[in-house]
Parts: C-alpha cells; sequence; structure tokens
C-alpha cells in the first residue's frame, strides 16, 4: 500500500474520518454516493474494460465539435452543490459529511489532484477521480496510480462521454455534476479509510461489499475482478 492515499484526497477524508462519529456505516445508503451515470455510456464502458481497449484504440468522435467537459468554476453553483450534498448525506446517516461545511474543501481537491494531472474544473477528470476511489473501496485498499495510469483511464471517460454525446451542454450543469462527484469521491475515500483502519471486521466486509455492490449497479461488473493499469480499467 502506498505511504499516499488514493489519489492523496486523503487531504478531505482525514478530515471526514476525524469528524465524529466516523463509521463506515455512513456508506449503507449508497443511493446518496452514485453519480447520475446517464450521461456516460456505460455499454461502451463495459465493453471497454472487457476488451482491455487502450488510449489509442478508443474510437473518434464523429462529431467535427470537440468534447467539452471543462468549465469555469462559479463559487455560487459551488456552495449550492457542497450544501445540497452535505444535507442530502446527514440525512442519509453520514453526519461526518458536515466537515465539509467547515472546510476549503475544493481547495484541498485541487492540492490532491493536480499532481495527477486532474482539475476540479472538468467533468472527465471528477469521474476519473471517482472512479479510482470506488475502485479502491471495493478492493479495501489505497493505490497510488500513475499519471500514465490516471490519464489512460481519463481516455476511457471520455470515450464514454463521446460515444453517445451525453455531456451535459452547459457550462453550469457540468459544473454541478462535477463538483457533487467529487464530493462523492471524498466522502468514499474518508470512508474507505475508517473501513480499512477502525471498523470492526463484519464492518469493514458489509462496507467493501455495499462498494461492490455500487461498481456492480454502475458498470455490471465486480470491480474485484477489474485492474488499474496502463490501458485503465481492464478484466484481469
Amino acid at each position: 500500500m502506498s505511504a499516499r492515499a488514493s489519489l492523496r484526497i486523503a487531504l478531505v477524508a482525514a478530515t471526514l474520518a476525524a469528524a465524529p462519529p466516523a463509521s463506515a456505516q455512513m456508506f449503507m445508503d449508497t443511493s446518496i454516493y452514485q453519480p447520475d451515470m446517464h450521461m456516460l455510456n456505460m455499454d461502451f464502458m463495459n465493453q471497454n474494460i472487457r476488451n482491455g481497449m487502450g488510449m489509442s484504440e478508443i474510437p473518434a468522435q464523429s462529431d467535427s465539435a470537440p468534447m467539452e467537459l471543462a468549465f469555469t468554476p462559479d463559487p455560487v453553483i459551488r456552495q449550492q452543490v457542497i450544501d445540497a450534498f452535505v444535507t442530502d448525506a446527514v440525512n442519509g446517516g453520514a453526519p461526518e459529511a458536515a466537515a465539509l461545511w467547515q472546510m476549503d474543501v475544493f481547495g484541498a481537491l485541487s492540492a490532491a489532484l493536480r499532481p495527477y494531472g486532474l482539475e476540479t474544473t472538468d467533468l472527465g477528470d471528477a469521474m476519473t477521480a471517482y472512479m479510482i476511489e470506488l475502485h479502491d473501496a471495493a478492493n479495501l485498499r489505497s493505490s497510488d496510480p500513475s499519471a500514465a495510469t490516471v490519464s489512460a483511464l481519463r481516455a476511457q471517460i471520455e470515450g464514454a462521454f463521446a460515444a453517445d454525446g451525453s455531456a451535459p451542454v452547459s457550462a453550469a450543469e457540468r459544473q454541478r455534476q462535477s463538483d457533487r462527484i467529487l464530493l462523492q469521491a471524498a466522502m468514499i475515500s474518508g470512508a474507505k479509510d475508517v473501513a480499512m483502519t477502525q471498523a470492526p471486521p463484519e464492518q469493514r466486509d458489509a462496507f467493501q461489499q455495499a462498494m461492490v455492490a455500487l461498481g456492480r449497479d454502475m458498470y455490471g461488473l465486480d470491480l474485484r475482478d477489474v485492474a488499474l493499469g496502463a490501458n485503465g480499467f481492464a478484466l484481469q
């Protein structure tokens, strides 16, 4: 296990874990932490993972316009997303999420993600961070992927967006989706750290099974059978 937590999101996760009553139980209601997957072509993603397609094999976009996933952040939208997410999480049984109101969460996330070539101003980058955190949680580990590995997964995700052109058109909606996904990634990371270091075996196992189920709902795959490497996600 790397000395650095996965994608360095521990900068946020540590704050969440320190906010009592920290518990891996906070992830039993996984519906709060599942992104809106309608914007991704999951059939494309599933086949991509099963076939182990590399970056060079991802189909080019048929549309002449480039896929737009970046946005200029609006602080009003960002605060609205934080408020809505924390309220949903607390009401869903995760009081730890209230710690997000006491910190510069996106400043911490930006510093955490930038060494991996990811930004908090890009929907594809947010989904990449989320998928790595969910994969780690399903496997109960903290990985430290190379920038090249992260880039390969980012390319897979962009391909899934481009496959049916379903990414949000407006910059405001891209930000709303991206900001919420990054908060979900931070919460997964925090709960995983608690499960791995503090939770009794039965609670740790229940948390892992909840993350496996969440991954299966999204991909139709058991993430314990998926490896993250030079081609992004691929069945192992």
